[in-house]
């Protein structure tokens, strides 16, 4: 499984993860899917997170409105998304990453002064 971000030129594995005891595990060499939200092509929301370095999910705080994200999964298949909207909101802030009833990508990273700041990057499906 990867995601491919052409306009910021990043290209990831992607980890299956979980939330344990109030804790975000999290992929040190690529992104992390959590394990509670959506598959690709499924409906709903899919989370899929990482750590704000150049190397990993840094570069999304400069996606734009329109931006095409894919994600490939395990058989091959390949799941279009365009970007519709980027949010600077606070830890606490659940919304983005609870169920929805549409499908939606959810990118997630933090941000700002020690990482008090999440930046996320909404997408809907393309095809």
């Amino acid at each position: 499984v990867s995601i491919s971000i052409p306009a910021i030129k990043l290209t990831l594995p992607i980890e299956e993860s979980a939330i344990v005891d109030g804790v975000w595990q999290i992929s040190y060499d690529g992104a992390s899917h959590l394990d509670k939200s959506a598959d690709p092509g499924e409906g709903g929301n899919i989370v899929i997170y990482g750590h704000n370095k150049n190397l990993l999910f840094g570069p999304i705080r400069w996606l734009k409105e329109g931006d095409l994200i894919e994600i490939k999964d395990e058989k091959g298949t390949l799941y279009s998304y365009r970007v519709v909207k980027t949010v600077i909101t606070t830890p606490d802030d659940i919304e983005y990453v609870l169920p929805k009833s549409e499908e939606i990508l959810t990118l997630y990273t933090c941000t700002g002064l020690l990482d008090s700041k999440r930046h996320i990057v909404l997408a809907k499906r393309e095809n």
